[in-house]
């Protein structure tokens, strides 16, 4: 997981999530290319995130943004596309906490459970320490979606699309600050439990409990991601583990 943050007088406001999917890229929404604002994070922390602020967050990583990529066709005043990549300025050491996560390239989103992963609101981690929340999610077909989630025809002309999906819990789903985070299943692969990256938190209803989430399908971009990666994404996968991704 990793935490986008913008540097506003000396802090800096993580107010995105996002993936580890190579050494020097992060997978987003798109939407998180600008804040209330209209200006560009700048910054990405990786590595043991529920220390930042503390003493001994040693094992942070935080690197420069040098450039987010959001699809060419994600146009703001619609939730269509809403998937980005973030270059980093430098590449990231891999270690316990950090390591790039697989991308699930199956056409069916897994009927199993899932987690989506983030943090609630927006924080200010210079001065604070916060952790990570994990809530389970299971997936809402469009129909009961589209019946649950009412979204105005501007934002969505074309309803639900196959690049979309939805999922929903009990116990409440993503929050404003997880916006761009990932939503996953757990592989166990020769012996280690490793995530695979189902889709990107896009929007929904407000945060609580019963509330539905709207998610960018990540099997559906595999080509514009490896086209921006310039690099196949089977072999893009928790390189400290020695292990690749498995279509």
């Amino acid at each position: 997981m990793a935490a986008i943050g913008w540097t506003s007088n000396g802090n800096i406001d993580y107010m995105c999530g996002g993936t580890l999917i190579s050494s020097k890229h992060v997978l987003t929404a798109a939407h998180c290319m600008l804040n209330e604002h209209g200006v560009q994070p700048d910054m990405v922390q990786l590595g043991d995130i529920n220390s930042i602020g503390a003493k001994d967050g040693a094992s942070t990583q935080p690197i420069r943004i040098r450039n987010f990529k959001r699809h060419p066709e994600y146009r703001s005043s619609r939730k269509y596309f809403d998937i980005a990549i973030v270059e980093l300025d430098t590449d990231v050491k891999f270690d316990i906490a950090t390591y790039s996560a697989c991308l699930w390239l199956e056409k069916d989103v897994p009927k199993e459970k899932m987690h989506v992963i983030g943090f609630r609101e927006k924080v200010d981690w210079k001065n604070n320490t916060v952790s990570w929340r994990k809530i389970e999610l299971s997936f809402i077909d469009h129909e009961n979606c589209t019946e649950q989630l009412p979204v105005s025809a501007r934002a969505q002309p074309r309803g639900f699309v196959e690049e979309q999906f939805c999922a929903a819990s009990d116990h409440g789903d993503a929050c404003e600050g997880d916006s761009g985070g990932p939503i996953q299943i757990e592989r166990d692969m020769n012996g280690s439990i490793i995530p695979f990256v189902v889709g990107i938190v896009s929007f929904g209803s407000p945060c609580s409990a019963e509330s539905i989430g709207v998610y960018t399908r990540v099997a559906s971009y595999r080509d514009w991601i490896e086209q921006e990666l310039q690099q196949p994404i089977n072999y893009l996968c928790a390189q400290l583990r020695n292990i690749t991704c498995i279509e």
